[in-house]
């Protein structure tokens, strides 16, 4: 049995299944990708025959967006590790 799937497109814009959307999105589960949906947070979905789908060209600016939000590699330095140290190091100190 062959199980490749023709691409679903509309008005010439490519589709994306919702498993393939939480892929994308590190493997989300169903219920984070319906709480992203009611609040409003990333692509939309489009309810064809009660399955949701994505719009490719969406998610991809979606994924591209968030990457450049991301703080570069080095961003939190030196500066910011020893500080993480220094407060775990003193968390239990009770100064006297």
């Amino acid at each position: 049995m062959n199980t490749f799937q023709q691409p679903i497109t509309t008005a010439g814009r490519r589709l994306m299944p919702a498993a393939d959307f939480k892929n994308a999105l590190g493997g989300i589960s169903e219920m984070s990708r319906w709480r992203r949906e009611k609040a409003r947070i990333g692509p939309m979905p489009v309810k064809m025959n009660g399955r949701n789908y994505y719009f490719q060209d969406e998610v991809e600016a979606y994924l591209d967006q968030l990457a450049a939000s991301r703080p570069s590699n080095g961003a939190a330095g030196g500066d910011e590790a020893e500080r993480t140290a220094a407060t775990c190091t003193n968390e239990g100190a009770t100064g006297d």
